[in-house]
């Protein structure tokens, strides 16, 4: 619970003439779920103005597509000029009346590409134009790799051939490398070994550093001394009795063994000798050694430096072998192969194949093979892809550079490469350099931008009056005419406003008593600052928008950004919704974060320190653009931790978006729960419970209805839709609804939430069951639909209306007073129930008759 919190819900409740101060908080979450949360939460929202119950929440949480319309929400009444102005929005919104905002929505089901075809070419347009920009990045990196990769090739074979035929002459013959085995690559040989002696000295070392420590002055004990002389001994003896074999430059079978073990003794017993007064140099000068109590401490240090120094060779090493991989694919790509052009338009239809197939990555079982296994395979396909485009585009460097080597038949220039070399490692580190300052072309480069441009035209401007022809702020809960419809019909969220969105360090819907706004964001973190304490499976932290700028990382204190960096409402509610990108909190995984980000497919966004700080001239690190855009693709994110967080949706830490609420510790709280759950296993709400017990301490234990007692009469209407949630997910039960109890840590009165979960209920409008025997997976269709049209807009806007019809402030007061009599412990576990989504039409539409019975 935090102060900054209680005071904005403190001036909210003045603005309506309340004098209870901030206790008994109530709070409203909407979930993540896309357009699909987004109309059902605005069908929910309409009920619950109707029956006077929204007035009463003092916190508005929402996360991703329930932020759409909790934004369009606040944005309506920020413009309000009292407290009688919040109440007529409250009364618009409860009213069935055709209204401004309403139409404009109903009218924008299809919000992403409005006007079908035009639109549908112009978003492709966006996405090409962004997907050249970053892989023009990648490429320019690349390059500058195969120019680094092509030097050290050249160079050792120069070193070779001038070893081999003592002399440096240009034109050597090729036959002057025979004994470099073809499939070996070039960075092998060079770089592994001195890593791996480096490798194997801090390992020595490591073993020795006790040794060492516990001998006082180990350089002049006998023992010391005599170990010394017999490895000394060892590596003479081992350099005269196999020096033919370890010094020679020939490759033979016979050879091979007898080497790479005699290299291997004189190797292990060189770190040994190397090792003895090294560890007594680290034990000496790394730290301070003036108490004696604190020799063994400094023992601890000294291995533990040594054991990280070991573990970052095993990394160079892994690094090499990889990058030699790189080169022997280019070579072979460029002059073996030789078809660079086939293998650049094979990586590309493979790049479109996996864009098309990345919905079927995210989801749970599918045709058979389970979720986990696509999700593998998602990753190795990302791998392989990322291999493979950085080889191709090393391989150019090959074609370009190295080919001139070889162009007298059976002669090698070692003279002609630099030159071009030069000229394209200028070009491409130039370009590197010269553009890495400009870190906010990865957020211009992404589909943030055109995502945020079409949510704060569809759902911020049906708050805008200006989109309406009036000047009034109450303009957009005005009735529609009909005359000013059909003026309005060619409006669409293809036309910008400016006075669509506004500014977050302004955005205040509380003071005239407008429940206060909280966005749910996640910072994606895959680097642990503190050492391995944090829970690595999050690879996110939560960060909660508030609004006048307020911004809070986890429980960490609310501070403000103000300025540019504040970004707008639209932004953050963009943001919030940012699905699918490199960074996927939970979910990120190197491959899935590599495949995106050649995919083009990048919502998340870079909120960098000089915005949030509101720097005029901000320093930059050097390559700073090259470095974000390489964590994306390596979905290497520092959270917090770092100058520049990488934030996506909010789902990707929590997605019912009841955790802020929890953290406020409200005693009263209801939650749409929309995100996808096709099987009603409920995943959204039970990583819910468990952060909540984790992070805040909040205990929640859903309940069930309590059979009806012989007799009693008496029960609040609309208790009889409450169910457990095995009943929510039954086709038996017309259960819409759960409740909870939430005991917070040192709190002597449980907190309530109360859950609407969107299923097919008895008594729903005959309109709304014939859609859902049309579309069997309704009301859980796959959020990656984000095109409704009128009758599937209509139908979870309805469906959200009627399954909240029973909500009030009695029936919430009297599960409060009365749980004890009304509701028990539910015990039994959740059980893959068969979910109603499957209903026989109530009337059948002429020449629908064989569909609708298939479906049902």
């Amino acid at each position: 619970m935090s102060e900054k919190i209680d005071q904005l819900v403190g001036e909210r409740r003045a603005a309506l003439g309340r004098k209870d101060g901030v206790a008994d908080k109530w709070g409203l979450a909407l979930s993540g779920g896309g357009i699909r949360s987004a109309t059902f939460c605005f069908g929910l929202l309409g009920v619950l103005a109707r029956n006077r119950l929204l007035e009463r929440f003092d916190l508005l949480s929402t996360v991703s597509g329930g932020g759409y319309i909790g934004g369009m929400l606040g944005r309506l009444l920020h413009g309000a000029r009292s407290a009688d102005d919040t109440r007529a929005i409250f009364a618009a919104f409860g009213s069935q009346e055709p209204r401004w905002f309403r139409w404009w929505l109903r009218a924008n089901g299809r919000y992403l590409v409005p006007r079908g075809p035009a639109d549908k070419t112009f978003a492709l347009a966006v996405f090409l134009r962004n997907l050249l920009a970053i892989h023009l990045e990648l490429g320019a990196l690349a390059l500058a790799l195969g120019v680094v990769l092509a030097a050290v090739d050249v160079g050792v074979w120069a070193a070779i051939a001038h070893w081999v035929t003592d002399g440096w002459v240009t034109g050597e013959r090729i036959e002057a490398l025979r004994w470099l085995p073809p499939w070996l690559p070039t960075l092998w040989p060079v770089a592994i070994p001195v890593l791996a002696v480096l490798g194997g000295l801090a390992t020595a070392a490591y073993w020795v550093v006790p040794w060492v420590a516990s001998a006082g002055r180990p350089g002049w004990r006998p023992g010391f001394v005599a170990v010394q002389c017999v490895i000394l001994t060892i590596v003479l003896g081992l350099l005269v009795h196999y020096g033919d074999a370890i010094i020679g430059p020939q490759w033979q079978p016979g050879h091979a063994i007898r080497m790479a073990l005699a290299w291997g003794a004189i190797g292990l017993a060189v770190a040994w000798l190397i090792a003895i007064p090294w560890s007594r140099f680290l034990l000496r000068h790394l730290f301070d050694e003036t108490e004696r109590d604190a020799l063994r401490l400094r023992e601890e240090a000294v291995r533990r430096w040594l054991a990280d120094w070991q573990s970052l060779c095993m990394k160079a090493i892994a690094v090499v072998l990889l990058l030699g991989l790189v080169d022997r694919v280019a070579w072979f790509l460029a002059f073996e192969f030789k078809a660079q052009a086939n293998t650049a338009l094979a990586l590309a239809v493979a790049a479109a194949v996996l864009r098309a197939a990345m919905p079927a990555l995210g989801g749970g079982p599918q045709g058979g093979i389970s979720g986990k296994l696509l999700l593998s395979l998602g990753q190795l396909s990302g791998y392989v892809l990322s291999f493979l485009l950085c080889a191709w585009w090393v391989s150019l460097v090959h074609a370009a550079a190295l080919g001139p080597m070889f162009a007298t038949e059976g002669t090698v220039d070692f003279g002609a490469p630099w030159l071009r070399l030069l000229a394209i490692g200028t070009a491409a580190g130039g370009y590197v350099l010269a553009t890495g300052r400009n870190f906010e072309f990865l957020n211009l480069s992404s589909l943030h931008t055109f995502y945020r441009a079409r949510l704060v035209r569809s759902y911020l401007g049906a708050a805008n009056p200006a989109r309406f022809g009036q000047q009034d702020t109450l303009g957009p809960t005005a009735v529609v005419s009909e005359r000013g419809a059909a003026h309005l019909a060619h409006k669409s969220v293809f036309d910008p406003d400016p006075d669509d969105d506004l500014a977050l360090e302004a955005y205040a819907p509380h003071r005239q008593g407008g429940p206060v706004h909280l966005i749910g964001v996640c910072i994606n973190q895959t680097h642990d600052p503190r050492g391995g304490l944090f829970n690595r499976d999050r690879r996110g932290l939560p960060l909660t928008v508030g609004p006048e700028g307020w911004v809070r990382v986890g429980q960490e204190p609310w501070f403000q950004v103000t300025g540019a960096g504040a970004l707008g409402l639209g932004s953050w509610v963009a943001i919030s919704g940012a699905a699918v990108s490199p960074g996927l909190g939970s979910q990120t995984r190197g491959g899935i974060s590599a495949l995106l980000a050649f995919a083009g497919i990048r919502l998340g966004y870079w909120w960098t320190r000089a915005a949030r700080e509101n720097l005029q001239r901000p320093k930059r690190r050097l390559a700073a653009k090259s470095r974000g855009l390489l964590s994306e693709v390596f979905c290497n994110f520092k959270g917090s931790s770092g100058p520049d967080w990488f934030l996506s949706d909010g789902g990707h830490f929590e997605n019912t978006a009841a955790y802020a609420l929890l953290a406020e510790r409200c005693r009263m709280i209801v939650l749409a729960d929309c995100g996808a759950d096709p099987d009603y296993r409920f995943g959204d709400l039970e990583n819910l419970v468990r952060k909540a017990r984790i992070d805040l301490g909040a205990e929640i234990e859903f309940l069930r209805p309590r059979p009806r007692a012989a007799g009693e009469n008496d029960r609040p209407p609309g208790v009889e839709l409450f169910g457990s949630l095995n009943d929510l997910a039954s086709r038996k039960s017309n259960a819409c609804l759960a409740l909870a109890r939430v005991r917070y840590v040192g709190a002597t009165e449980p907190g309530w939430l109360v859950l609407v979960k969107p299923n097919i209920s008895a008594g729903l409008p005959v309109d709304l069951i014939n859609f859902a025997a049309s579309n069997p997976a309704f009301p859980q269709q796959t959020t990656a639909d984000q095109f409704f049209d009128e009758a599937q807009w209509e139908s979870y806007y309805q469906l959200g209306f009627n399954l909240g019809d029973v909500l009030d402030s009695d029936l919430l007061e009297a599960l409060r007073s009365r749980h004890a009599t009304l509701f028990e412990s539910d015990t039994g576990a959740l059980t893959a129930a068969t979910p109603r989504a499957s209903v026989t039409p109530a009337t059948v539409p002429a020449g629908a008759g064989a569909a609708a019975a298939a479906a049902a």
